[in-house]
């Protein structure tokens, strides 16, 4: 043909497994395919809620005025994001990096001549850079606010200086979620941020601590408290404080060691997978080997077994075919016991039976095989229920009743309520709708095809709220032991009304789930989990402030609201009532946005 001259001719030997390629590609190619994959996933959507983070301080200082200095004093109001949300939300852009790449191959890159060392050089440049690109998020709005309002620049150097050290803090945390996603796979993703949030909070309790230079953990935090001018605990430094002449430059070197070991761990991951690779290249090379071996005879014995008319499993079976004389046509191998006269063997039956015993077996469940052969439709609520993670929800119930349990054991309803209010209901509605949407995404092109996304949505927000009912209830009942249900004034500070906290429950976990719910589905597992960091650190620093919680702010502390109703039970309607908008608000967009997620893919 006259187009063959035109098709380039790879030779024998550039085809052979091994072969590579004259010139291999360099860290400026691998760094653009890193970036190149990157794109729409968390390593660029873990900003947007740092963007969201630094919105919430700027709002909290312009209302509190409780600190002094730059624009309203805003910097000590910063104080939360290297105590408990810069280092999770950093291992949770390495964790889901890690499960990125293992869910898409690497991209075919495994598959080529390019060193790990530089793959592993073009990952962590990219996750420097996004979370150089946060810390710039964080000081934008405050310093463009700084300016509207006629403050000036401010303590540039400050600030600036901060966010060297927590864009060093963070980079290592992106490069130890990475190695840990590395390792131990898809279970990184929650178990990341969950250390780092540990790490966190242990080197904010101990930040000033005569020997901090022994804990790893402090090196993050104790030179950002001169910086934003608070102690670890957030109070404002006060004239003479020793913490003013905390250095700075060792614990950023040390942070920029951790960040290191942190590399020479991804390295070792890196290695260990591409032996892995190798191992299987060879294992699957031996395989086919036997298969080329032993598929010809079995492939034309199975052909010349099969009847000519017969075409499949599910063609109609023809008529029986009557035989008075069996014994004459009888094959004369022992093949099970003699047709009687008269008996009907249908025809093809032999052919039937072969394709029969080399059918592929299946592995799916015997709910889910009843529910595929059984006649009829199936409701859009009974499939959505059959999809669910019943078994981690059951697990974490069983968690939220002992850790309360425990609490009321050792101390009293005065520490399991506001832990209830303020962490285990709020958290297990993130956490319900969040993992609902996960655990249906990767079937919901498949879904939307057969039910409309507004019935699956619907659907799922009602499994999860039967769920939260049944684990939350008792929750309640146990966190409230000892506690009256509507205590007196002076007992409000310290208890709350249990009754107005069951009261607004059902709205505000209602409101949670559609959000996280939301959330997940438009944007994503990392900034479904930033986000609920952020409003667990909103609801801590506002709901759980009894000044705050006085003044307006508690409006913008979603997360706290069952907390406010019982600490303020006249505010109970207004918040059920703006839990049961913003949830409505949430399932409108979840169902609006159904088919067009239906058609990217996000993470």
């Amino acid at each position: 043909m006259s187009t063959a001259a035109s098709v380039p001719i790879t030779t024998r030997a550039d085809s052979l497994p091994g072969a590579r390629p004259g010139r291999l590609p360099g860290l400026g190619a691998v760094l653009r395919a890193e970036l190149g994959r990157s794109r729409r996933t968390a390593t660029w959507g873990i900003p947007v809620a740092v963007v969201v983070f630094s919105l919430h301080a700027l709002l909290v200082a312009h209302a509190a005025l409780t600190a002094d200095g730059w624009n309203d004093g805003v910097l000590p109001w910063l104080n939360p994001y290297p105590a408990a949300f810069a280092l999770p939300m950093g291992a949770l852009t390495g964790a889901m990096a890690a499960w990125r790449e293992r869910r898409h191959r690497a991209g075919g890159t495994a598959w080529r001549g390019v060193s790990p060392a530089l793959t592993v050089a073009a990952r962590v440049i990219v996750l420097a850079a996004s979370a150089l690109a946060s810390q710039a998020l964080l000081l934008a709005p405050i310093v463009i606010d700084a300016l509207i309002r006629g403050a000036g620049w401010g303590p540039w150097c400050q600030y600036l200086l901060f966010a060297l050290v927590m864009w060093v803090s963070v980079t290592g945390a992106s490069v130890w979620g990475l190695a840990l996603g590395q390792w131990v796979g898809g279970i990184a993703v929650g178990l990341a941020p969950a250390l780092a949030l540990v790490w966190s909070a242990a080197g904010a309790l101990q930040a000033e601590a005569p020997t901090w230079w022994a804990r790893p953990w402090t090196w993050a935090m104790r030179p950002t408290l001169p910086l934003l001018e608070v102690h670890a605990n957030g109070i404002s430094l006060e004239a003479g404080s020793p913490v003013w002449d905390y250095p700075v430059a060792p614990g950023g070197l040390g942070s920029a060691g951790l960040c290191l070991l942190g590399v020479g761990a991804v390295l070792l991951g890196a290695r260990r997978a591409t032996s892995s690779l190798a191992g299987a290249h060879r294992a699957v090379g031996a395989l086919a080997v036997r298969r080329l071996f032993t598929l010809r005879p079995r492939f034309w014995a199975r052909t010349q077994a099969a009847e000519p008319a017969s075409t499949g499993l599910l063609d109609p079976m023809p008529a029986p075919v009557s035989s008075p004389d069996a014994s004459s046509s009888a094959p004369s191998g022992p093949v099970g016991p003699a047709p009687t006269p008269g008996h009907a063997v249908p025809a093809g039956t032999t052919a039937v039976a072969d394709r029969t015993a080399h059918a592929p077996q299946h592995s799916l469940s015997p709910a889910v095989l009843a529910g595929l052969t059984s006649p009829g439709s199936r409701s859009a609520f009974r499939a959505v229920g059959l999809g669910l993670p019943w078994r981690p929800w059951a697990v974490l119930t069983a968690v939220l009743l002992g850790l309360l349990g425990l609490t009321q054991a050792v101390y009293s309803a005065a520490y399991a309520l506001p832990l209830f209010t303020l962490a285990g209901a709020p958290i297990a509605a993130w956490v319900a709708g969040a993992t609902a949407w996960r655990a249906q995404a990767d079937a919901w092109r498949g879904l939307v095809l057969r039910a409309r996304p507004a019935a699956l949505t619907a659907s799922t927000l009602t499994w999860a709220m039967a769920l939260l009912a049944a684990a939350l209830i008792p929750a309640w009942a146990i966190a409230r032991l000892g506690a009256p249900l509507f205590p007196t004034d002076s007992e409000l500070g310290g208890l709350g009304a249990p009754v107005y906290m069951f009261m607004v429950m059902p709205f505000v976990v209602f409101m949670l789930a559609a959000l996280a719910h939301a959330v997940a589905q438009v944007a994503g597992t990392a900034v479904t989990v930033g986000v609920g960091v952020g409003l667990f650190l909103m609801g801590l620093i506002i709901d759980g402030n009894e000044v705050l919680v006085a003044t307006p702010l508690w409006q913008l502390a979603p997360w706290g609201w069952i907390q406010t109703a019982a600490t303020y039970p006249v505010r109970w309607a207004a918040i059920a009532a703006a839990s049961l908008a913003i949830g409505v608000a949430a399932f409108a967009v979840s169902a609006a946005r159904g088919r067009a997620v239906a058609t990217r893919q996000t993470e």
